[in-house]
């Protein structure tokens, strides 16, 4: 769920080679929302199981990013030539590094009421592994649904888990 708040530490936008400008950027959906990415956003809801339940892998956004300083999932801004899981899998890539194989379990689209979407793919590895830091990430962990509790969770996760009653 990246999403730049404001230009980065360099005064760039993330990924700002220009390939994807088009697709990495605010828009306005028809119900008046601001979102990050025109053509819709996707993120990977990665698990695994453990001797005391299921652990899922979240990250802390960087400050200077949309909603920063909360928990979520990986993910951000869909471009237009490619399939949710996709971006779901290259913005998770982007933000933590390399994935181990992994299956995906499901893929959900939800719209916000106005047109823009955002899908989260559900997805198991063997193992928890470790993810690396990024400009847009500041933390990554492997928690179990009751540690949320304490964290400052993005919206659109908090939303996410209540509706699933993961929560």
């Amino acid at each position: 769920m990246s999403g730049p708040g404001e230009p980065g530490p360099t005064g760039t936008t993330p990924r700002g080679d220009g390939s994807h400008r088009a697709s990495e950027r605010w828009i306005t959906c028809a119900a008046g929302h601001r979102h990050w990415g025109a053509f819709g956003a996707a993120g990977m809801l990665i698990s695994t199981s453990g001797s005391d339940g299921d652990l899922h892998l979240v990250v802390r956004r960087a400050l200077w990013v949309h909603e920063g300083g909360t928990w979520s999932i990986p993910g951000g801004a869909r471009h237009a030539d490619e399939t949710a899981e996709a971006a779901a899998a290259r913005e998770t890539v982007e933000e933590i590094g390399p994935l181990p194989e992994f299956s995906v379990l499901s893929v959900g689209t939800e719209d916000c009421g106005g047109g823009w979407t955002f899908t989260t793919v559900r997805a198991a590895v063997a193992a928890p592994f470790s993810g690396r830091l990024s400009a847009e990430v500041d933390d990554v962990r492997w928690l179990a649904v009751r540690e949320f509790a304490g964290l400052a969770l993005h919206p659109g996760f908090r939303d996410y888990l209540e509706r699933h009653q993961l929560l």
